[in-house]
C-alpha cells in the first residue's frame, strides 16, 4: 500500500504511517531479529513471482533475478500511477489515500 502525506518531520511521517495501519486494521508482523534482510528479500521475491504470474513482468534470466515489464504491465503501471499521482497531488492526499 502507498500513502501520500505532506509532513516535514520523521516523527510526523511515522505518526501518519501508524495511523494508517490502525485505521486499516492492518496486522503488523515484524521481521525476526537477525534475519531482517533475508526476510525482506523473500518478500521481494514473492512480489515479483506474483507480478510474473499476473503477466505484468517477464524474467530475463533463468535465476529470475532480472525482469522487465511486459507491454501490459508497463501500460498498466504507467497509467495507474500517473492517474493516482495527479489525483493525490490535486487533493493533497485525500483521494486514493491507499492503493
Amino acid at each position: 500500500m502507498g500513502q501520500l502525506t505532506v509532513v516535514n518531520t520523521f516523527q510526523a511521517l511515522l505518526r501518519n504511517h501508524r495511523d494508517l495501519l490502525r485505521d486499516k486494521g492492518a496486522t503488523v508482523q515484524p521481521f525476526n531479529e537477525g534475519r531482517e534482510v533475508e526476510e525482506f528479500k523473500r518478500l521481494r521475491v514473492e512480489r515479483y513471482e506474483t507480478m510474473a504470474r499476473r503477466g505484468l513482468i517477464t524474467f530475463m534470466d533463468g535465476m529470475e533475478t532480472c525482469w522487465h515489464f511486459t507491454l501490459w504491465g508497463a501500460l498498466r503501471y504507467a497509467i495507474l500511477n500517473y492517474t493516482i499521482g495527479i489525483a493525490r497531488a490535486i487533493t493533497r492526499g485525500r483521494v486514493f489515500r491507499c492503493v
